[in-house]
């Protein structure tokens, strides 16, 4: 999960991940494949922001090890990747009715 779930030491425990999913779903055969479909863009658009942020998940850990800190920008730049996943997981699955928006933020 791009260490995102745990707290360095002096640091507020509050700041960790937590997500929720409100299902609204009714997911059927043909819904399941017009998701799959439909999800192709963001399997694509995740592909590119998720080698970014390989690259930054290593930078990151670079960054604990050598100054105890995890740097603000990457860790909101990987919670909003998580947060894509998420949303995109939960659409193909059926959880949820709403497409999910090509963003990083809530």
């Amino acid at each position: 999960m791009g260490i995102l779930s745990d707290t360095l030491p002096g640091h507020d425990p509050r700041r960790v991940i937590r997500f929720a999913i409100a299902t609204a779903g009714d997911p059927t055969a043909s819904k399941v494949l017009l998701r799959i479909i439909l999800a192709i863009p963001h399997a694509i658009a995740l592909a590119l922001v998720g080698s970014v942020a390989a690259v930054l998940t290593f930078i990151a850990a670079v960054s604990i090890v050598l100054s105890n800190s995890y740097p603000e920008a990457i860790f909101n730049f990987l919670a909003g990747y998580l947060r894509w996943q998420v949303r995109m997981f939960a659409y193909l699955a059926g959880l949820v009715q709403e497409y999910p928006p090509f963003r990083l933020g809530p």
